[in-house]
C-alpha cells in the first residue's frame, strides 16, 4: 500500500466503486437539498459548487455513498465550504451538519469560522477540516484554526515547498493533519481573498462548460505608485490566465510531500464527468507508484512529466503547475 491517501471528488452514488477501484481512499462531496434551492438556488450554494452536476441532491443518496465507501475502508467528507453564511442561512446549515453526521460522513470541510466552531463543539467525533479559503500560510494561522477545533488543514494553492515543509513540522507538534492539492483547480487568486464567482458557462478543453471569472479576458489598468515595470508585471499576471485550460497538475511535488510526511492529497473536480474523475485518480495513483519505484527525484520528475503528457496530450507548462518552485528544484 502506498504512502498517500488520495481524496477524490464525488457527486453521485454510482461514482463510488469506480473511483475506489481507480485508487481513491477518501472522498469529498456536497449536498444541495430542495429546501436550499427554493430559498437560495445554486448561485448561492452552501458548498462553493454552483451546479447540479457537482452535488448530491439528497442526504439519502449521500448516506448510501457513505455506507458503500465505509464498507470498502474509505472515508467520505462533506463540504460546507462557502466563505461565509448569512444569519438566515445559519440554522439551515446547522441542520444539514446534523443530517451529514447521521448519514455517515466522517468529517466536515468548512471555511466559515462560526460554523467551524459550532461543528467542533457539537460533533466531537467528526473530523473538522478547514477549506483552502481559510488561507493557512503560516504556523500562527495553523495554530489559530487548531484552537478552534480543526483536525486537518487544506493548504492554499499558492504555498511554496519550503513553506509546506515548515508547516508540516508545526502541524506535527499540534497533532494536526495537512492536505495538499495535487490535480486540477489551480487558481491565480488566493481563495480566502477572492470574491469571484465560480459559475460554469462555455465549453472547455476537458468537455466541461466552464468559464471562471478569473480566466475571462480583461483589459487591466494598474493604479499604483510603483514603477512602470512592476505595474506591467502585475497587469500581465491577470491577463495570462485568459483561456487557460483546466489541466493543472502537481505530480512533481509528490517526492517532497513524501519526504516531509504529508500524506493527504486532493483532486479537484466535483463537477467533472465521471470519466475524467476516474482518469485523474488513475494518473495520480500511477504517479505514486512511479515515485515508490523510482531511483531518484530526477527520474521521478521525468516520469511525472511523461504521465502528464500522456494524460492531457500536451506538455507541462508553468501556468498549469500547482507547485512550480518544487518542479524547478527537481530539474
Amino acid at each position: 500500500m502506498h504512502s498517500f491517501r488520495i481524496m477524490a471528488p464525488l457527486s453521485s452514488l454510482s461514482e463510488v466503486k469506480p473511483l475506489l477501484t481507480a485508487g481513491a481512499s477518501e472522498f469529498y462531496s456536497g449536498v444541495v437539498e430542495k429546501e436550499w434551492l427554493k430559498k437560495y438556488s445554486f448561485v448561492n450554494a452552501p458548498n462553493a459548487r454552483h451546479t447540479k452536476e457537482a452535488n448530491f441532491s439528497s442526504f439519502g443518496e449521500f448516506s448510501e455513498a457513505a455506507e458503500l465507501a465505509a464498507s470498502n475502508k474509505g472515508k467520505i467528507f462533506i463540504t460546507f465550504n462557502a466563505s461565509f453564511y448569512s444569519q438566515n442561512q445559519m440554522p439551515i446549515v446547522k441542520k444539514q451538519l446534523e443530517k451529514a453526521a447521521d448519514s455517515g460522513a466522517n468529517g466536515f470541510i468548512i471555511n466559515d469560522i462560526n460554523i467551524l466552531r459550532y461543528a467542533a463543539k457539537n460533533f466531537p467525533d467528526m473530523e473538522i477540516v478547514t477549506g483552502t479559503a481559510c488561507t493557512v500560510f503560516n504556523s500562527s494561522a495553523l495554530e489559530f484554526y487548531h484552537n478552534l477545533g480543526a483536525t486537518r488543514i487544506v493548504l492554499p494553492r499558492q504555498i511554496r515547498g519550503e513553506e509546506m515543509a515548515l508547516l508540516k513540522e508545526s502541524a506535527d507538534k499540534l497533532g494536526v493533519e495537512l492536505e495538499a492539492f495535487i490535480f486540477n483547480g489551480i487558481c491565480p487568486n488566493i481563495d480566502g481573498m477572492c470574491t469571484f464567482h465560480h459559475i460554469l458557462d462555455e465549453e472547455s478543453s476537458c468537455g466541461l462548460k466552464i468559464q471562471l471569472a478569473c480566466r475571462m479576458p480583461y483589459e487591466v489598468e494598474v493604479v499604483s505608485n510603483a514603477d512602470e515595470r512592476k505595474k506591467i508585471t502585475a497587469a500581465s499576471h491577470i491577463s495570462i490566465w485568459h483561456g487557460t485550460s483546466a489541466v493543472d497538475c502537481g505530480l512533481c511535488s509528490l517526492s517532497l510531500l513524501k519526504k516531509i510526511g504529508l500524506k493527504n492529497i486532493k483532486i479537484v473536480g466535483r463537477e467533472f464527468p465521471i470519466g475524467k474523475k476516474i482518469n485523474d485518480v488513475k494518473v495520480v495513483a500511477n504517479a505514486i507508484n512511479l515515485l515508490e519505484e523510482s531511483k531518484s527525484e530526477k527520474q521521478f520528475r521525468e516520469q511525472a512529466l511523461n504521465s502528464y503528457r500522456d494524460s492531457f496530450n500536451k506538455s507541462c507548462e508553468y501556468i498549469n503547475c500547482l507547485y512550480p518552485d518544487i518542479g524547478r528544484e527537481l530539474i
